[in-house]
């Protein structure tokens, strides 16, 4: 039998404050960009605590540092199970991430062994275009199969089409691999200061 669970992606961390502790990973360790949010029934639907209806906020810092996602986690409610975690044992680490070769797939495994998710909800955030423009087309079976997104990005999860208002702008957006390296570490340079 083939792993369910493979590499670590994330690793994630309760904490009492996003904003101090994304300040000192970035001042103390050089650690950044972090990309902040917030999770709450505006940004998330279907939300669940040990499988009961239920809504939960929490604000969320994540950077990625080599192959692993880190996430910082502050509870802004005493819902959801990092505010529980900060409560019981203070600050620390709450869970570690891990891919999978198929989500649903893994979900199901894990029912099967009598393993419920603990929190969970489907993410209602934005989606950034990369240029201005009509929206023409949705990916409809995207509603029933999110998964589709992480499985192939590139082929039944694309998200949406757009009729670019000038196309133009299709020449300024970053095309192979070169661009891509040479984009990364500006960026790097950019947030070392």
């Amino acid at each position: 039998m083939k792993p369910v669970l493979t590499n670590i992606s994330k690793l994630s961390i309760v904490v009492r404050s996003v904003d101090l502790t994304v300040r000192t990973y970035a001042d103390i360790f050089g650690i950044g960009p972090w990309s902040i949010w917030e999770y709450n029934p505006t940004t998330i639907s279907d939300m669940t605590v040990r499988s009961e209806p239920s809504h939960y906020a929490a604000r969320v810092a994540r950077c990625s540092i080599g192959k692993v996602v880190w996430e910082f986690v502050q509870p802004l409610d005493e819902t959801s199970i990092y505010a529980d975690f900060l409560r019981q044992h203070g600050e620390g680490i709450h869970h570690l991430g891990y891919d999978v070769e198929d989500f649903d797939s893994a979900m199901a495994f894990f029912r099967n062994k009598g393993k419920v998710a603990l929190q969970a909800g489907k993410w209602l955030g934005k989606a950034f275009a990369p240029v201005n423009g009509e929206l023409a087309a949705v990916n409809e079976e995207l509603e029933t199969n999110p998964g589709l997104i992480n499985q192939d990005c590139y082929g039944k999860g694309w998200m949406y089409k757009i009729k670019p208002q000038d196309k133009a702008e299709i020449g300024k957006l970053i095309h192979g691999p070169e661009a891509v390296t040479k984009w990364v570490l500006a960026d790097i340079e950019k947030y070392k200061k």
